[in-house]
């Protein structure tokens, strides 16, 4: 969005070109053997070349900001899944009916919340803290 807003498109256009490339390339490679499995990580690969490029090309050209931020926030958000992924593993399905799963919905939703909220508030203090000053005063 940011780098729509700022109209560089064309500046970003050959990182576009390189995922559909990476994508197309890896599907058809490994979908024989893996099936879609393979397909979806060809999508995987090239979504993560996409966003690691637009992230340091945000971060350079547009914030002018150190990229280290950028890889800050990636390895904030790998820690939060991993988190959520670890704490969320003895919720299981007890049935196969639809109050069930929206029941397992809600406590998977809940626990993931409360990691995002404790990791948040460990690696961004300060940010977490006027957020409740801002939020506490509407």
């Amino acid at each position: 969005i940011i780098i729509l807003a700022a109209g560089h498109f064309r500046q970003t256009q050959i990182c576009h070109v390189v995922a559909v490339i990476l994508n197309i390339g890896i599907s058809i490679a490994s979908v024989y053997w893996l099936g879609l499995v393979g397909i979806a990580i060809g999508t995987l690969v090239a979504m993560t070349y996409q966003m690691i490029w637009m992230g340091v090309y945000v971060s350079k050209n547009l914030l002018q900001r150190p990229v280290r931020h950028l890889v800050k926030r990636i390895a904030v958000d790998a820690v939060c899944l991993c988190l959520i992924f670890v704490s969320t593993a003895w919720i299981n399905l007890p049935s196969l009916n639809y109050g069930s799963w929206i029941w397992m919905a809600f406590k998977v939703a809940g626990v993931a919340l409360l990691d995002a909220f404790v990791v948040s508030f460990i690696f961004y203090p300060k940010e977490c803290k006027s957020l409740f000053k801002f939020v506490r005063f509407r």
